[in-house]
């Protein structure tokens, strides 16, 4: 059996609920392919074996003729680091498993666990009469098989990637935060598109002693970091007009380098003949870039040539 929903359905779906993982995925088509192996994230095979042991990491084996539980995805590779954050702060598996389960669930059947009035309140906010109709239809078929949808669904659908999605698309900030309460733990995310339906939880989890990690910032470390230069490559995070700009500031063939970041804030650094650019501005250069943090970034080079690089991924959402 198979739940009956086209391609054109799914994407009026998604757009109806404010998700934009389609668009991701459109802009991003190599982020699902397992392209990382878990030494490029600094795990040893004993470390990536036991976590897998341990329920905390759900990699496919790879193909025949290749060493098994060999490669990861983009998606799968932040997750490798929020878990090495969970367990700086000493997180049991068992909680960190939990956490996982709740992160790589499929948004919509955790719409499907809402009330019947707050699901009849979102439906109410679609104006457009063909969206109303695919959201109801998908509902209905997603409550009576939840499972059967679930094997369906892409790596992007889930929660944690409609979560990364935002924030390379939107430059949403994302925040997981997690806090105990008796006997059981609470885990909340802040700063995506339908935070509205959870905003109750939200307030009341950051009233109480939690913790809080910003997975804006840890997309950025793994962004930046020099050791990850040719799996974010692979993956497509890194352009071939971002490349020429830094290899012109490595270079010191800049003299002046202008950044638009969006709702009328610019960036400008002008570089004379006796100065170059700090070490700390490169690297916000180099987030801003990576992290589509900007608008357009103009670089006057010494020569009295530009380079012109404009967000199109940005512009065009």
């Amino acid at each position: 059996m198979s739940i009956d929903i086209t391609d054109e359905e799914s994407l009026l779906f998604l757009k109806s609920i404010g998700q934009s993982s389609s668009d991701f995925e459109m802009h991003y088509p190599r982020i699902i392919e397992p392209l990382a192996k878990p030494s490029d994230l600094d795990l040893t095979a004993r470390e990536f074996f036991y976590w897998c042991d341990k329920g905390v990491i759900d990699i496919p084996k790879s193909e025949e003729g290749q060493s098994p539980w060999s490669r990861l995805n983009l998606i799968d590779v932040i997750w490798v680091r929020i878990i090495k954050e969970l367990r700086a702060f000493n997180f049991p598996f068992q909680l960190i498993v939990k956490i996982k389960e709740t992160l790589f669930q499929n948004f919509v059947l955790k719409l499907i666990d809402l009330d019947d009035t707050v699901l009849e309140s979102l439906t109410e906010q679609i104006k457009d009469k063909d969206l109303k109709l695919v959201f109801d239809k998908i509902i209905k078929q997603v409550k009576a098989d939840p499972d059967t949808f679930n094997k369906q669904i892409s790596p992007i659908s889930t929660i944690m990637g409609a979560l990364v999605a935002e924030i390379f698309l939107f430059n949403s900030k994302i925040h997981l935060h997690i806090c105990k309460v008796e006997e059981e733990f609470i885990i909340i995310f802040e700063g995506y598109s339908l935070q509205q339906l959870t905003q109750e939880n939200i307030d009341f989890v950051k009233q109480t002693t939690h913790l809080s990690i910003y997975l804006n910032e840890l997309i950025a470390e793994h962004l930046l970091d020099s050791k990850c230069e040719k799996i974010n490559s692979d993956f497509g995070l890194i352009t071939e007009q971002e490349l020429q700009i830094l290899d012109a500031i490595r270079n010191k063939e800049v003299s002046e380098i202008t950044i638009n970041k969006g709702h009328n804030e610019k960036l400008t650094l002008t570089i004379t003949k006796r100065s170059e650019l700090k070490d700390n501005q490169v690297q916000m250069i180099k987030r801003l870039l990576r992290m589509n943090e900007y608008d357009d970034v103009r670089a006057v080079l010494r020569n009295d040539k530009h380079i012109y690089l404009e967000n199109k991924i940005r512009k065009k959402l």
